[in-house]
């Protein structure tokens, strides 16, 4: 990719696993590191430059995490009493960490207005 890559351009390295990263295991670090590290002795000597200065790190935060069932193995536990403050704190790190952007998924949870998470109506496409 780097190969067609013009210099204008930038790559996001979206790190899917993110979506079960913890900010108080550090979790969000050590992928920064290995993007920004190890993973630049994988490119052609030639293209040195190029990761340094076009490819960055970005996370997901999958907001299912913060609502389904705390039975759930994709669920987070509250922090000091509350999921939103779980989901605050691994917000805070991810865009602490990320080079260029953090991005929301969720499949079962929409926001609203004010960003309360809402459960999403069986059948309702939002």
């Amino acid at each position: 990719m780097l190969d067609a890559l013009p210099v204008s351009a930038d790559l996001v390295d979206g790190d899917e696993h993110a979506y079960r990263y913890d900010a108080g295991r550090n979790d969000f670090h050590r992928p920064a590191w290995r993007v920004c590290g190890p993973a630049r002795t994988l490119v052609d000597p030639y293209h040195h430059r190029a990761p340094s200065t076009q490819v960055q790190g970005g996370f997901g935060l999958y907001l299912d995490m913060y609502i389904n069932p705390p039975n759930s193995s994709w669920c987070f536990r509250e922090l000091n009493g509350s999921r939103l403050n779980r989901f605050f704190a691994n917000l805070c790190a991810a865009t602490h960490v990320a080079d260029a952007c953090v991005w929301f998924i969720g499949r079962t949870a929409q926001l609203d207005c004010v960003g309360a998470f809402q459960p999403r109506l069986s059948g309702h496409m939002g």
